[in-house]
């Protein structure tokens, strides 16, 4: 069995236990596919990309979200490279850079990072999909946080017209 093809398959295992919340036994084997892919492919090829996000996973699952957030920088360059920047994989890594800052209680980055993604996903999904909607009410409650009521004020409301919308309830959350 070639390296890429035993790459593969410990990602595969590795994702089947992630799935049933084996989180240290799915790191081990996410890690040896990393090992393997990194010797065979580019630094920011897709598929050294895709294992290092799910460990990122694992790490922010874990609350290790300093080691997360640092993996979650390194897949989301390599994913702008791969993918571009309006792909569903690039915007479910900029949304999880800006969970694991407002965990962190990082504010300012993580409006930055949710800002960002709630403008790529208006561009793909449209201004009434839920993950945009989604995310301008969690920059609203950043905003709160930041004491910027105003600016906050027009994200909500901005928010509660979107969910009003007769489209709203219609839309299918399918790229996550």
């Amino acid at each position: 069995m070639s390296l890429g093809h035993r790459a593969a398959t410990l990602h595969g295992i590795g994702l089947v236990l992630f799935q049933k919340r084996d989180l240290r036994d799915s790191m081990m084997n996410l890690q040896a596919a990393l090992t393997l892919r990194q010797r065979v492919f580019k630094e920011n090829h897709f598929d050294v990309a895709e294992t290092l996000y799910m460990i990122g996973r694992i790490l922010h699952d874990q609350e290790e979200y300093t080691d997360a957030l640092e993996v979650y920088k390194k897949v989301l360059v390599a994913q702008r490279i791969t993918l571009g920047t309006e792909h569903p994989n690039t915007l479910k890594t900029l949304c999880n850079i800006a969970r694991v800052h407002q965990t962190r209680g990082e504010e300012v980055e993580a409006l930055f990072a949710c800002s960002e993604a709630a403008k790529v996903g208006e561009a793909m999904l449209g201004p009434k999909h839920t993950f945009v909607v989604e995310m301008l009410n969690m920059q609203g409650a950043l905003l709160l946080e930041l004491e910027k009521d105003g600016a906050a004020m027009a994200f909500l409301s901005d928010t509660v017209t979107r969910m009003d919308s007769p489209q709203y309830e219609d839309i299918i959350f399918e790229h996550f």
